[in-house]
């Protein structure tokens, strides 16, 4: 049968150390590339000398796009690529969540944790890669044809512990399909919200605590924001 078949080559692809050193290589050039397209400028060593080249080195969406993280209760700024990477993980570990059977206890707490962050990860994206005069900074910058080209290759030939970074092969589709499922995203965060509010209040002592643990995990998420103009 053809799923034996591709389960024998995925099992193939995954033990092999060649392809895992692929995969680190594409998702190293990957990196590189997010950090060019979408985060501010290093600092230089030396500001006198070294501003011009540090900002040729960053496209211009810092200029009008910044990130806000949460960092022990307080907000904080983030870095725009680092954020991206973070929320195609959340995107996968929700789809194996909603794939998996109905779990109870400490695994029902993680899996709808999975869920809510999946929801947030997607609003993120969604506005991130919908935010005005993105693309047009990307383009100017090169475009994102060197982040899916690495992507399609680890698609292809990586092993499948990579495949969370199978969405960036086509970032026009992704965002395509981030705007077609905000909705069921954004049902899917309250039910889970609902979910482990219940479960903690039902459940072992050491199970609540997971639910509150779990709880503000999954609702403390990154948030675009407009950049401030400098003085």
């Amino acid at each position: 049968r053809s799923s034996d078949l591709d389960a024998i080559l995925r099992d193939r692809r995954d033990a092999s150390p060649v392809r895992q050193r692929l995969g680190e290589l594409c998702v190293s050039g990957l990196r590189f590339h997010l950090r060019r397209l979408l985060n501010q400028p290093p600092v230089p060593q030396n500001p006198a000398t070294d501003g011009a080249i540090y900002d040729w080195s960053r496209s211009r969406v810092h200029t009008f796009l910044r990130v806000e993280i949460s960092v022990n209760g307080e907000p904080s700024e983030g870095a725009l690529a680092t954020e991206l990477a973070g929320a195609l993980v959340d995107l996968s570990r929700a789809t194996l969540a909603r794939a998996a059977p109905e779990s109870t206890g400490l695994q029902r707490v993680d899996d709808l944790s999975a869920l809510a962050r999946g929801a947030l990860a997607h609003a993120f994206l969604h506005t991130l890669l919908t935010w005005p005069f993105l693309d047009e900074a990307v383009v100017e910058a090169g475009g994102w044809a060197p982040v899916e080209r690495l992507a399609a290759v680890l698609v292809v030939h990586a092993p499948s512990a990579f495949e969370v970074w199978a969405p960036l092969a086509d970032v026009s589709s992704l965002r395509a399909r981030l705007k077609a499922g905000l909705g069921p995203s954004e049902n899917e965060k309250r039910a889970a919200l609902r979910a482990l509010q219940a479960l903690g209040r039902g459940a072992d002592a050491v199970v609540a605590r997971e639910a509150v643990r779990a709880n503000a995990a999954a609702f403390a998420y990154a948030e675009c924001c407009p950049a401030e103009a400098e003085e």
